[in-house]
């Protein structure tokens, strides 16, 4: 349940970067003095962060359902284990997005 939530996170940013490639906000970021790993990056990290606060609200709404965890250190093992997959699986969403460049 934990690692389907963090993938649903990496498909956010594959298909909002391959909008945000359609529609031209990233030829307007080129322009700036940045770095060009900036955008995918801050995009990846911020769904890394949402997955955190998805995964923690997961939890607390499976414990009144009986799922427990073994300790308080295997809970954040867990989410963070979620959490790192999810981040991986989010850069392979954004390398698809760029060559592929359709939400669709």
């Amino acid at each position: 349940m934990q690692v389907i939530t963090a993938l649903q996170g990496a498909q956010q940013t594959s298909i909002g970067l391959a909008a945000d490639l359609t529609e031209g906000v990233t030829d307007r970021f080129r322009s700036l003095p940045m770095s060009q790993v900036a955008v995918i990056g801050g995009r990846t990290i911020a769904v890394a962060v949402r997955n955190v606060a998805g995964l923690i609200l997961v939890a607390l709404v499976a414990l009144p359902l009986g799922y427990r965890f073994a300790s308080v250190f295997g809970a954040i093992g867990a989410i963070a284990l979620a959490t790192a997959v999810g981040y991986g699986f989010s850069w392979l969403g954004a390398a698809i997005a760029v060559k592929i460049r359709q939400p669709e």
